[in-house]
């Protein structure tokens, strides 16, 4: 590639194999970031289930929902590109963030146009109850929500994983800050819910760009190059991006038009519950894509390690939470939500399975392969369409449900397989109890050791 802006400089080293100080590090970092997330998340869940009830959480949902479609519609998968590339080389972290400042303005720009333009269309379907205008106020962050995402993904690559963290933590809470006074103080109902996401966005973007000034370029905001690379390179991944929001999102859409904003807002609840615990495999995920690239060998050995410890902490974990999640839902939101608490045990057997794909997709991509991890989705997104459509008329939420768990459920299998084969490590390696214990999560494979048995 002769391209300007994305020469690869003769003495810039391939990535490093995945060390144990640094995965578990990074894994540690992120984790931390997400705990604050969850928590920032969990307590405006609280303040918006208290104070807006089922149908206001509901509204609240679909409007948010509906703007991070289009936020996935635009090339915002371009952010693995730029991850590839600055992983392998191919460009610094200064022209990566240069270029997702200037990307998230085009495709900000794109994004909320198409939210607004195609709101009217869908009114009396997907959109019914939701007002016109809280599309637009939802709307308003699209911007600067892109530009967060991939600024977090030039980080990464860059193996920032742990600046990334950090950035991710300050931006929840500002986002809870200013949730707590638009609806508690200021009292301004989902109106002021959906604000209050549109400033933090915004705040949060600047904040960015402040701390990271020494490395935003003006002349570097366009590089046509490393542009066209990222999102040839994300537009392999794209398709199961929106597969992947569709698989967690078009649910809420269908439930509404078949049973209104309330049963929304009791399903979200239960679905919010039980997909937190994605946490941990996030942020493996996410300490993978930083720290994997290099060593396919290595890589793999490393990746399996992973998948087999996270996996058992999240059957533990999804244990733990069928247990006290019933009796603690309708104490912190109300008994309105109270459903939401059984509903969350169908949830869990797909959100546990679904684990291997999270921790699995690093090293799918990162070894060129990210079309994989589309095929993926959308055979996840076929199996969601087809049981929520058979489902949600005769079994109303509890069909939603069914539908999602199944179709996780699906995807992570599917994603184990593909593994497997790419990796040459059988299926038992990324689900066998970790005897070896947890503080091998991450080690570098020096040799080749045995495979689990």
């Amino acid at each position: 590639m002769t391209a300007r802006y994305v020469t690869v400089p003769s003495t810039r080293a391939a990535p490093a194999p995945a060390s144990a100080h640094g995965l578990r590090r990074d894994t540690a970092s992120v984790f931390a970031s997400q705990v604050v997330g969850v928590a920032a998340a969990l307590a405006g869940a609280i303040i918006t289930a208290r104070v807006l009830g089922p149908s206001g959480r509901g509204v609240l949902t679909l409007a948010t929902l509906w703007v991070s479609f289009f936020a996935l519609a635009v090339p915002m998968s371009a952010g693995y590109g730029m991850i590839y590339q600055v992983r392998h080389g191919r460009a610094t972290l200064s022209q990566a963030l240069s270029s997702a400042l200037g990307l998230s303005v085009v495709c900000g720009a794109v994004a909320f146009a198409l939210a607004l333009g195609l709101a009217p269309v869908f009114s009396r379907t997907f959109l019914a109850g939701v007002p016109r205008g809280y599309v637009l106020l939802a709307a308003i962050g699209l911007p600067a929500a892109i530009f967060a995402v991939l600024s977090n993904l030039a980080l990464i690559g860059a193996g920032r994983a742990r600046q990334a963290a950090l950035l991710g933590a300050v931006n929840a809470t500002l986002s809870l800050a200013a949730l707590t006074v638009a609806v508690l103080v200021l009292k301004q109902g989902v109106w002021g819910a959906l604000a209050a996401g549109s400033l933090s966005s915004l705040f949060g973007a600047t904040l960015t760009v402040i701390w990271l000034r020494g490395q935003f370029r003006r002349a570097l905001l366009v590089q046509p190059d490393l542009w066209r690379f990222s999102i040839r390179f994300g537009a392999k991944l794209h398709g199961g991006m929106l597969a992947q929001w569709a698989n967690y999102g078009l649910d809420r859409f269908l439930l509404n038009l078949y049973l209104g904003p309330m049963a929304v807002g009791v399903y979200t609840v239960a679905a919010m519950a039980a997909e937190r615990l994605w946490l941990l495999p996030g942020a493996v995920c996410a300490a993978l894509y930083s720290r994997t690239g290099g060593d396919a060998e290595n890589d793999a050995e490393v990746t399996a390690r992973a998948c087999r410890v996270t996996f058992w902490l999240m059957a533990g974990a999804s244990v733990l939470v069928a247990a006290v999640a019933p009796p603690l839902i309708p104490l912190l939101l109300g008994a309105e939500f109270a459903p939401a608490g059984r509903l969350l045990w169908v949830f869990l057997p797909g959100v546990l399975l679904l684990t291997l794909l999270k921790v699995l997709a690093p090293y799918i991509c990162n070894r060129g392969k990210p079309v994989a991890v589309t095929y993926l989705s959308t055979g996840a997104l076929v199996i969601t369409l087809a049981l929520n459509v058979a489902l949600i008329p005769r079994y109303g939420i509890a069909g939603a449900a069914i539908a999602s768990s199944v179709a996780y459920g699906a995807n992570g299998i599917a994603s184990a397989v593909v593994f497997s084969r790419m990796s040459g490590l059988p299926l038992r390696a990324l689900v066998s109890f970790p005897r070896e214990g947890l503080r091998l999560l991450g080690r570098r494979a020096e040799s080749r050791p045995e495979r689990a048995p």
